[in-house]
């Protein structure tokens, strides 16, 4: 309701790339589940990427592509602790969704800018 509020205000420049950024969500999730045979990522996940990535999308490619990484970053790191220090064995099964939105969450709140540093840290701003 709120993104049809800012259509309505701002104008649907946004639509396009939203459209984009879920489709990018979608390969990404669906590529993974499509090439791990549906044991390195469930159909929940590759189910919520679309609507993530359209929000994130929303908000600029910046936004976008910070909350996919975070997603993976935050899943990697607590995988690599309950490895590390809960005796988890490499075919321990950790749902992915928690950290798709937890890596969504940073990225509304910081991505911009993280985005924008990361740009003018490597030149490309």
């Amino acid at each position: 309701m709120l993104l049809g509020l800012d259509v309505w205000v701002s104008g649907p420049q946004p639509i396009a790339g939203a459209l984009l950024a879920a489709g990018l969500w979608f390969l990404v999730y669906g590529g993974i589940w499509f090439t791990t045979a549906g044991r390195g990522m469930g159909l929940g996940d590759v189910a919520l990427a679309p609507l993530l990535g359209f929000v994130l999308g929303w908000l600029g490619w910046g936004v976008t592509l910070t909350g996919l990484l975070a997603g993976f970053v935050l899943g990697a790191g607590v995988g690599l602790g309950l490895l590390a220090f809960a005796g988890a064995s490499r075919r321990a099964r950790v749902p992915h969704g928690p950290f798709m939105l937890a890596g969504a969450a940073v990225a509304v709140v910081v991505g911009a800018n993280l985005w924008h540093g990361y740009l003018s840290v490597t030149g490309m701003s």
